[in-house]
């Protein structure tokens, strides 16, 4: 459970507006801003997206703790209180637990949530149960930090300090701590017990049934994640995959782009016809595609994808639709191809092969890139339009074998390289010369290669 994650502290809290209703909610015991909610638990417009009771007796999965000073004392699943804790909340199941008495030593112990994907504007509150215990008497030795972290990645962490308790709290239930309004790509909350004085005798903190809200602004929030390519004989599949990070939306419009800068003149075009993507519900993803072939063997491109290009849809953050990609170099050239077997003199033909005999034939092929030949990433060997082998090994050589018996007539070898753009060379061509065989004689001749 313990894994060490990246974090930057940031002392303070943005609390989120309130509406009446939420404000009501929070001061229903009195006037604390930390004041107890009645049941639901939840304000209308919210979603839970966390609810931990701690009954199977263990930390959950995707939480973690960051144990600071690594003495393997930390947060622990417990199945009944130990004094000085209240029970007054307590159900008689298990409920998460710090004792500073127990561990007995200088502590910096942090138990986070599971992440949540969030988008800039959103916020979320904590509802939890808990028992905070500090004997220092108006001179605090230790404090409990309710925190909320975001990130833009998931693993480098900002966090702020929502609540501190730095004085003997005693038995809180269906406590509200927030709402926090949220910037970044992703959020946790955080309980964090320390000492100030190492080495005083303190208590701890008994924490239960925690539950995490998250509201989002009733509008979408359209993003392109990523651009990948993938090649398909002399084109390119280029796919953009699109998320909305807010409220469903249908008929959304994906647009692609390819900015030539090689030829000088930095031309912008359009890739293909625009592409609808049906539906898209919260925290939903998926992908369009669109082919796209270079102009030049020689090349420098900027490929972009947007969602939403027009701005028909009304969108809390309207800065994240686009993404882009580059590709730059210049495409390989297919030299040579030559053949194991090859009794025919003409360079541009290999033959002579008899139908339904089998013969497994060695093909090699010879290729440069004035990038690099390290920039070659695959040969692919097509026979026929029917059969494609590749090879993306090239220790002994871009070569396949292939069984040259399965071929009906004569036909076409066709060997296309690429590189690791994705850009492919112009095929290399050469004619199969295959004699159709009778069928009846396939069982008297047999040769193998």
């Amino acid at each position: 459970m313990r894994r060490k994650v990246v974090v930057g502290l940031l002392v303070g809290g943005m609390v989120w507006a309130l509406t009446p209703a939420e404000k009501y909610a929070m001061d229903s015991h009195g006037a604390s801003p930390l004041g107890n909610v009645s049941p639901p638990r939840i304000l209308q417009g919210w979603i839970l997206v966390e609810s931990q009771d701690f009954n199977d007796d263990t930390i959950p999965t995707d939480w973690e703790i960051n144990d600071a000073n690594g003495d393997s004392c930390t947060w622990v699943v417990v199945s009944a209180p130990t004094d000085p804790f209240n029970p007054g909340c307590w159900d008689g199941s298990p409920f998460l637990q710090y004792s500073d008495d127990d561990c007995d030593t200088d502590s910096d112990d942090w138990i986070m949530t599971a992440i949540f994907s969030i988008s800039d504007g959103d916020s979320t509150y904590l509802v939890y149960d808990f028992d905070f215990e500090e004997i220092g008497s108006g001179h605090p030795i230790e404090y409990g930090d309710v925190m909320i972290g975001t990130s833009e990645d998931g693993t480098n962490w900002n966090w702020t300090v929502v609540v501190s308790y730095t004085e003997y709290m005693g038995e809180n239930c269906d406590v509200m701590v927030g709402p926090v309004e949220l910037s970044g790509s992703y959020a946790r909350w955080a309980f964090r017990y320390w000492e100030e004085s190492p080495s005083e005798w303190a208590w701890g903190w008994y924490i239960d049934n925690v539950e995490v809200y998250h509201y989002m602004p009733e509008v979408p929030d359209l993003t392109v994640n990523q651009i990948s390519i993938n090649s398909f004989g002399n084109s390119m599949e280029v796919t953009a995959f699109v998320k909305n990070l807010g409220v469903p939306v249908q008929n959304v419009v994906v647009r692609f782009f390819a900015r030539d800068i090689w030829s000088g003149y930095g031309d912008t075009l359009q890739i293909g016809d625009d592409q609808i993507i049906a539906s898209l519900g919260y925290n939903g993803v998926d992908t369009v595609s669109v082919m796209w072939q270079p102009l030049h063997d020689e090349y420098k491109y900027i490929l972009y994808a947007a969602v939403d290009p027009d701005n028909a849809i009304s969108e809390s953050n309207e800065e994240n639709n686009t993404a882009s990609i580059s590709l730059s170099g210049h495409a390989p050239t297919v030299l040579w191809v030559s053949a194991q077997y090859d009794g025919d003199p003409q360079p541009d033909v290999v033959g002579r092969f008899i139908s339904n005999i089998e013969l497994t034939n060695n093909f090699t092929a010879i290729v440069a890139d004035p990038d690099s030949v390290s920039d070659i990433k695959k040969v692919k060997f097509i026979f026929d339009d029917a059969y494609f082998l590749e090879d993306t090994t090239p220790q002994d050589g871009w070569s396949v074998n292939f069984d040259v018996g399965q071929l009906q007539s004569q036909c076409l070898l066709k060997v296309v390289a690429y590189d690791r753009a994705g850009l492919p060379s112009k095929p290399y061509l050469l004619q199969l010369d295959v004699i159709p065989m009778p069928g009846w004689m396939q069982s008297v001749l047999n040769f193998r290669g």
